[in-house]
């Protein structure tokens, strides 16, 4: 009898070591060449790349967040054209109080009594 728990021992030793393995090779290759992937939060999914935040969140550019939680102002960074380009594509910003919104690269939406430029997800 003794015998065979041992046997039973290491055919389920076996079988978790083998699990365990095949599940840290399966993590090892997630994203692009084994970078990590988008991480869009508890509020959002990710689809190729970017995040699809679920209704009532908008993505900072690292995350999707309560709008409240955006603080970047559209049109703030006076640099170049492509600096202003790829600043929005990564992330929604406040449009500024009592000015119209410089939202070249998305759509302006309001929530709440604030209004945001959300990039666009998608290049046409």
């Amino acid at each position: 009898m003794n015998k065979m728990r041992k046997k039973i021992f290491r055919i389920v030793l076996s079988l978790g070591l083998t699990a365990v393995m095949a599940i840290a090779f399966a993590c090892a290759e997630e994203g692009s060449a084994g970078t990590s992937p988008v991480d869009c939060g508890p509020n959002g999914s990710e689809h190729d790349g970017h995040c699809h935040c679920d209704s009532g969140y908008l993505f900072d550019g690292e995350t999707c967040v309560d709008p409240i939680q955006i603080t970047e102002v559209c049109g703030e960074h006076e640099a170049d054209s492509d600096t202003q380009e790829q600043d929005h594509e990564h992330g929604a910003c406040v449009c500024p109080a009592q000015e119209a919104c410089p939202c070249d690269h998305g759509e302006i939406e309001t929530i709440g009594e604030r209004q945001y430029c959300v990039p666009e997800l998608h290049e046409a």
